[in-house]
């Protein structure tokens, strides 16, 4: 689904309109909207929802008095009631979701006092000795997946406000913070989706230009498949601007410019790529090819290789050396300042020969005979 345009946007979202109308009448029916979200709303082909497990009801009692039941069977999880709300939280947590039944508006504690209460799916726990709240949350993976919807039509109407006018701050920001470019999962196997905050992790640096006048770095990147755990610094997006909301409004440029609003990457987005990516596609190709052998390495079948061996090298410039070691870490290393300690380096500074450099028996090697322990290089 490429939801690109105005007319796009508009026309999708209007079948949505009828149950916002509707939020604060008397007979508005929750289940009824999440059922319509979770059955109607077409994701992004990235977005995955696990099966849900299972649903326990925390229930507290008039004499306090707590149970934990299976709202399938209806079936007690334990032999004797719990009398701590955390406790029988906890224990909730270890069979699968929790929520909370209609009476548990007020929890009174030992003392008498009302130190909880319940708004909104969640229960507000009091600690009066270190005076912070502990908030426990009752939502289940069918409102994990309505949230995830809902957000999504969220976004595809902040896409639409955005693109009726571009260089809006407010409007970038807010189109940047819910992109589902960015959306990430707390964890691999998880039905709990990051959807609407990404704004506060753009890297953000003022600095100084030649000029000597302030300016705004940002750095985005969108998530990294397939887990989407993580995100990626994509060069793509770096943006340079005299303002940190110019900054946003040119990152929302970019993120427009190659993303479509289901997250997915635009086909033949034509741009000039900068100095330092050019750069890191012409490092990366060489390092894919040395990886695959081709390289100017003479194994030894009888060496036994330990992680701070030498698999590859390849000379950078003057008597600087990149390494691969056997634990994949890659090191630029400079050895100007070895070659200076010993006089069997003497020949090896001639450039001719120094580029002669091979990989022999875990470490690097000159045809004088010339080598360097390879846990020496390890550590430069």
């Amino acid at each position: 689904m490429k939801l690109d345009s105005i007319e796009d946007l508009e026309t999708y979202l209007d079948k949505f309109k009828w149950y916002k109308d509707i939020e604060n009448d008397e007979d508005y029916d929750h289940d009824a909207v999440v059922q319509f979200i979770c059955e109607n709303v077409e994701m992004p082909s990235f977005y995955t929802f696990d099966e849900p497990t299972d649903v326990y009801v925390l229930h507290v009692e008039d004499d306090g008095k707590i149970w934990v039941t299976n709202r399938a069977t209806g079936e007690a999880q334990h032999e004797e009631a719990y009398t701590n709300i955390e406790e029988a939280y906890d224990f909730t947590r270890t069979l699968g979701d929790v929520v909370f039944s209609g009476n548990v508006e007020f929890y009174t504690g030992e003392k008498g006092d009302n130190n909880a209460r319940r708004r909104l799916g969640h229960l507000s726990i009091f600690h009066p000795e270190t005076k912070t709240y502990r908030m426990l949350l009752s939502f289940t993976d069918t409102e994990h997946e309505w949230l995830a919807k809902s957000d999504y039509l969220s976004f595809l109407e902040a896409a639409l406000r955005y693109l009726k006018k571009p260089d809006d701050f407010l409007r970038s920001w807010n189109f940047v913070n819910s992109h589902p470019a960015f959306w990430s999962r707390y964890k691999e196997d998880s039905n709990y989706w990051t959807t609407n905050d990404y704004a506060r992790q753009v890297w953000v640096q003022p600095t100084k230009n030649k000029k000597g006048k302030l300016v705004f770095m940002l750095e985005a990147g969108s998530a990294v498949e397939p887990e989407r755990t993580s995100h990626y610094h994509d060069l793509r997006l770096d943006v340079w601007a005299p303002s940190y909301n110019k900054g946003f409004v040119k990152l929302a440029a970019l993120v427009n410019k190659f993303f479509h609003f289901d997250g997915s990457e635009r086909e033949n987005v034509q741009y000039e790529k900068s100095a330092l990516e050019k750069l890191l596609d012409e490092r990366t190709a060489d390092l894919d090819e040395r990886l695959k052998g081709e390289t100017k390495t003479e194994p030894e079948e009888n060496h036994l290789t330990v992680d701070t061996d030498v698999v590859s090298v390849f000379v950078l410039h003057d008597l600087v050396v990149e390494l691969v070691f056997a634990d994949s870490t890659v090191k630029a290393v400079d050895l100007t300042e070895l070659f200076a300690k010993g006089p069997v380096f003497q020949e090896i500074l001639d450039k001719n020969i120094f580029d002669q450099v091979t990989v022999k028996n875990g470490t690097i090697t000159w045809p004088n005979g010339a080598d360097i322990a390879p846990e020496v290089l390890y550590e430069m």
